[in-house]
């Protein structure tokens, strides 16, 4: 009486969960839902051993060979479990059993604890070669019935129990976040990206993709940015080229560079002699200093002094915006004020018997030595000193302050008008000789101002 209870129970059960299987289907052909099956089934393989998605001919060629029964369920898992894709990423043998677990069994472990888990991996570390664990995974009932499900042959793993691919690398999902980092170096030093553009920049998720599963290497990355049709637009001439390779490949701060003029001059020439961006781009990434930025970042720099990097150039398209970069200097306008009370101030409750006022600027190029400065009208307002501002300087930035005076002889035309217009020009130069220009006006205007005042 027992047993016939117990069998009731199994029939009803199956019935409970056959009948949603069932319905599911709806009235579509059963190898509509088979042939869906089996995308299903390679796309899995290609999300979770080659951690992209299936291109169309890829995909179909696999449904194809599966549909047509030419190839087993475990035949196809091994054409991308052992393929040479995956194999470049070398993952340590933790990792390998959870991209089977994923892969084959389309799901995650239990945890990193589990009893079955821990077994496979044991085994690994012990010697036992993947293609075993590999036969284990294909020859369980879970992978079976995925076959089943799919109405493809799930086939064994047997001839793929020899198979162990070389993994004695860096696991590339242990190197991740390190490669992570050494790209987001790269998109703010090179390409001067603010961190919230960086991450959401599918261009950032394929140099990590590719750089971690080694299907370039960091010279490789590092060419494809400083080549990069963004960094080219930058328009930079030879110095701002060469101080963007410290920055980026040496990791020197601006002390440091400045300090290196003699290195600094020595690449300077190259370029001045008629040799290409990419030669110099080749020197600095074939450097022990380069190196020991890549192993700061567990990675090699793959560099081959035979890759052809030296052939590639480019020239400024324009004047270099970086040269002596100036934070926008904007016109000014010097108010003369009278406010009935207490006579004439200028601007912000400055006496005219102070008639002195500044301006001070920022300046990015490290090599800035000194800088000059006068008016086109020094009858109006006239500049009588330069000075460093330590309040604008810092590593990134060199401050300069222009002291000027407001000409207030009685005699002077704005004096008498009520308003004066002057040009003030503003002149850096740097240790190599090259001076750049800029030139803002100023407006100096007298007006007058009522208080109300309440009782």
């Amino acid at each position: 009486m027992k047993k016939v209870k117990r069998y009731r129970f199994l029939f009803l059960a199956v019935i409970l969960f056959e009948i949603p299987f069932i319905t599911h289907l709806d009235a579509r052909p059963a190898y509509a839902a088979e042939n869906d099956r089996v995308e299903t089934f390679v796309t899995n393989l290609y999300r979770n051993c080659l951690d992209r998605e299936p291109d169309a001919a890829g995909l179909q060629h696999w449904v194809d060979v599966l549909t047509s029964g030419k190839r087993t369920g475990a035949d196809v898992a091994a054409g991308f479990v052992f393929s040479k894709e995956l194999n470049k990423t070398a993952l340590c043998n933790k990792h390998f059993v959870e991209m089977l677990y994923k892969a084959i069994l389309g799901r995650k472990s239990v945890s990193e604890t589990d009893p079955g888990f821990v077994h496979w991996v044991e085994l690994l570390d012990q010697g036992i070669t993947r293609g075993f664990v590999f036969s284990g995974f294909v020859g369980s009932a879970e992978f079976k019935a995925e076959c089943k499900l799919a109405g493809i042959e799930p086939g064994t793993g047997d001839k793929y129990e020899d198979r162990n691919p070389a993994h004695t690398d860096i696991c590339y999902l242990d190197a991740k976040p390190f490669v992570e980092d050494f790209v987001k170096r790269l998109y703010k030093i090179c390409l001067d990206r603010p961190y919230d553009r960086i991450i959401i920049d599918p261009g950032y998720h394929d140099w990590v993709n590719k750089l971690s599963r080694g299907k370039v290497t960091a010279a490789q990355v590092a060419y494809g940015f400083i080549f990069s049709a963004e960094f080219r637009n930058k328009n930079l001439c030879n110095e701002h080229f060469i101080y963007y390779l410290y920055k980026a490949f040496f990791n020197r701060d601006d002390k440091k560079i400045v300090k290196d003029l003699a290195g600094f001059n020595h690449w300077r020439e190259i370029l001045q002699n008629g040799g290409t961006r990419g030669e110099v781009f080749n020197g600095f990434i074939g450097s022990g200093e380069f190196s020991k930025l890549c192993a700061h970042y567990n990675l090699k720099t793959g560099f081959d002094r035979n890759s052809g990097y030296a052939n590639a150039d480019f020239k400024p398209q324009a004047d270099c915006p970086q040269c002596f970069y100036i934070y926008p200097l904007e016109d000014e306008v010097i108010d003369i004020v009278n406010d009935r009370d207490d006579g004439w101030w200028a601007g912000e409750n400055r006496d005219l018997r102070y008639p002195e006022f500044y301006f001070k600027i920022q300046n990015r190029w490290p090599f800035f030595k000194k800088a000059r400065a006068y008016s086109d009208r020094d009858d109006i307002i006239k500049v009588t000193g330069i000075s460093r501002d330590s309040y604008y300087s810092n590593e990134l930035t060199l401050g300069t302050m222009i002291t000027c005076e407001l000409i207030q002889d009685p005699e002077r035309p704005w004096v008498k008008e009520g308003s004066g217009e002057a040009n003030i020009t503003i002149v850096l130069v740097d240790i190599f000789g090259q001076e750049k220009n800029f030139t803002f006006h100023v407006t100096v205007r007298k007006r007058e101002i009522d208080y109300w005042y309440w009782d």
